[in-house]
């Protein structure tokens, strides 16, 4: 039985905008949703989830897919990987603009994943295998200087 629904809206015309990635933050406290239009939404479990408690509208580029949403494990970080070909690092305390931003990350699949290492310190993720490459790549990014 479903307990609850959430339908994710955009804010620049008030139409539902489809989730393409969700995560729980560690604590449990957040649900974070990324959706098709670029944007991350975030509600707070123990208010009601008609009210977004974060937005970040254009986070990603609209239409590309954001393949990957991951908390950190200290609850602050939010990492976020698009078809868009960047990863990016977001502060949930000063939600207005990514942290860290690394481009050129080309991939194919909307499945492409970002998580962060056991220690919280590096940020994981990987590539498709472009013209001329013999393989895909995954690559290390340092979460404070990427």
């Amino acid at each position: 039985k479903t307990k609850q629904v959430i339908k994710c809206k955009s804010r620049k015309n008030g139409l539902r905008t489809n989730p393409t990635a969700c995560t729980y933050s560690r604590d449990g406290l957040l649900v974070c949703g990324a959706c098709i239009d670029g944007s991350i939404k975030m509600w707070d479990h123990r208010k009601n989830f008609v009210n977004v408690a974060l937005n970040m509208e254009g986070a990603h580029q609209n239409g590309s897919e954001i393949t990957c949403v991951q908390f950190g494990y200290d609850n602050r970080l939010v990492a976020t990987r698009s078809n868009d070909e960047t990863l990016k690092l977001w502060d949930v305390r000063m939600f207005k603009k990514y942290i860290n931003c690394a481009n050129g990350l080309f991939s194919r699949f909307a499945q492409t994943e970002c998580c962060f290492s056991p220690d919280d310190r590096l940020i994981l993720t990987g590539t498709s295998m472009e013209k001329g490459d013999k393989a895909g790549k995954l690559i290390f990014f340092d979460k404070e200087t990427f």
